[in-house]
C-alpha cells in the first residue's frame, strides 16, 4: 500500500496480488472503503467501510497480506520426506514416558553405545525394549533386520547427537 495520504474524496489506493485487486478508497471526512475484487467479480465478505484511513489501510494490507500467502507455492515434497527422518521412530506415550530421563539401565546402555563407537547391537543387556525407551526418548535411531518383509525386527540403535549429550 502507498503511504501517501487520501485527501481528496475519490482518492484511491490500488494494490494487485496476482487477480486480486484492492481498493483503499476516501469518501468523504471519516469515511473509508476498502473493497476486494478477484478479477471482474466484487468479494463482498472481504468489502467494508471504516472511520479512519489508519483502520482501513490495516484492514487492505492485512487482505494482501492474506492473498499474499494463498498464493504461496506449496511446500516441496521432496523436503517433507527429508523431515520425516529427523521425527522419532517410536510413538510418545500418553504418560509422558518419552520426557523422562533415561533410567540407570538405559544410562548403561548409552555408555556400552559411546564406548562402542555410537552403535549397540541388540543383546541381553540392551534389550528390544531399552532399546525402543531409548528410541522414544529420542536418543537413539533403530536399526532393523533387512530381509523381515513389513516386519521391522530390531537388530541395533545408534546414538544420535542428542544421545552423545546425554552421555557426556
Amino acid at each position: 500500500m502507498s503511504s501517501t495520504q487520501l485527501a481528496v474524496p475519490g482518492d484511491t489506493v490500488d494494490h494487485q496480488v496476482g487477480r486480486i485487486r484492492i481498493t483503499l478508497q476516501y469518501v468523504r471526512e471519516g469515511a473509508y472503503t476498502v473493497t476486494v475484487y478477484q478479477g471482474t467479480h466484487r468479494v463482498e465478505d472481504n468489502c467494508g467501510s471504516y472511520t479512519s484511513e489508519a483502520e482501513a489501510r490495516l484492514v487492505a494490507r492485512g487482505y494482501a497480506q492474506m492473498y499474499r500467502a494463498e498464493q504461496q507455492p506449496p511446500a516441496n515434497p521432496l523436503h517433507a520426506l527429508a523431515a520425516q527422518g529427523r521425527h522419532r521412530q517410536i510413538r510418545p506415550t500418553l504418560a509422558g514416558a518419552h520426557l523422562a530421563a533415561p533410567s540407570d539401565p538405559a544410562q548403561r546402555v548409552l555408555r556400552a553405545a559411546h564406548a562402542a563407537g555410537g552403535t549397540i547391537a541388540r543383546s541381553k543387556a540392551a534389550t528390544v525394549v531399552q532399546l525402543q525407551a531409548l528410541a522414544r526418548k529420542g536418543l537413539v535411531t533403530l536399526n532393523y533386520q533387512s530381509g523381515t518383509g513389513r516386519r521391522r525386527v530390531v537388530e541395533s540403535a545408534t546414538l544420535t547427537e542428542r544421545g552423545r549429550k546425554a552421555v557426556a
